[in-house]
């Protein structure tokens, strides 16, 4: 029984690491560019 509740914390815990990594590559802005500007037109 212990290790369903392991189990289910393990992927609980994993999804939230997930979506905060996830979250952390979203730019704040939605007009920020990502990465490196091209500086020819």
């Amino acid at each position: 029984m212990s290790w369903i509740v392991l189990a289910f914390g393990a992927a609980l815990s994993w999804g939230l690491y997930g979506a905060s990594l996830h979250k952390g590559q979203v730019p704040r802005m939605p007009d920020a560019p990502i990465g490196p500007s091209p500086t020819r037109s």
